[in-house]
């Protein structure tokens, strides 16, 4: 009886290991699939990562070659940026969506903004736009060609003007008034090659180079237009000349005290 007891508690412990042997080669099984879905899983993520990253980086590309035909800019403007170019000018927030666009065909645009407002003009030509985040605010028909045009935070505008015999510094406001209105020539005050006007409008520099005889000088002059005078001769508030030396940019800082 012993025997068969012995025999049958043998063959008992031989099911409960196939049962164990089961047991973990079940558990294992499903480990190993565990592991081969996270896998998958995680291949997946890069996979999406990867092949979103390449495909905006190509979207990115074909829009500047194809649609901007290699000669469009961006500038940063109020709470997106500006991006032009000889075909127009349009205002982003969102890259790639426009709030505004204009359809323009300018042969040399160039911009020139403050924190309001900005100015596209056609340099050589007679066209100029003063914008806002709003869209197009004016468009100017001038005179003379255009050679410089800065904004202030206001809106109003100054410009150089090329003209037969003489230049032409003008100061125009956001309604399109004309402001000032200053004549010079290399024989006189000498010939203006850039000028500036201050963030609130009141000021204007302008860079004038002149020759005589042999030496040639840079005289940086500061004018008034807190009255906005339409005048010839709006009041001179002081300046500085620079003996052969020329001075091809000015520009208005802020100091803090």
């Amino acid at each position: 009886m012993a025997k068969q007891i012995y025999n049958y508690e043998l063959f008992t412990n031989k099911k409960d290991e196939l049962a164990k042997i089961r047991k973990k080669a079940t558990r294992n099984r499903r480990i190993k699939i565990l592991l081969l879905v996270l896998i998958l899983a995680g291949a997946a993520i890069v996979a999406y990562i990867l092949f979103n990253s390449k495909c905006n980086y190509y979207t990115y590309k074909d829009k500047v070659d194809t649609e901007d035909s290699g000669d469009v800019s961006y500038e940063n403007f109020d709470e997106g940026y500006l991006k032009y170019s000889s075909n127009g000018i349009e205002y982003q927030k969102q890259f790639g969506r426009a709030e505004w666009n204009i359809a323009l065909s300018y042969e040399h645009p160039f911009l020139a903004k403050s924190d309001s407002y900005a100015v596209l003009g056609d340099k050589g030509e007679n066209t100029l736009i003063l914008l806002n985040k709003n869209g197009k605010v004016r468009e100017f028909t001038l005179k003379y060609p255009l050679l410089q045009a800065t904004v202030s935070e206001q809106g109003i505008i100054e410009m150089i003007l090329e003209g037969s015999d003489s230049n032409y510094v003008q100061v125009y406001g956001k309604n399109g008034k004309l402001i000032a209105d200053m004549r010079s020539s290399i024989e006189e005050k000498g010939y203006p090659i850039t000028a500036a006007i201050s963030p609130n409008g009141t000021q204007l520099a302008v860079s004038y180079y002149s020759i005589n005889g042999n030496t040639s000088k840079t005289s940086i002059a500061f004018y008034d237009l807190s009255r906005q005078l339409q005048s010839d001769s709006i009041p001179l508030k002081g300046g500085f000349d620079y003996t052969n030396t020329i001075i091809p940019k000015v520009s208005f800082m802020m100091i803090i005290r």
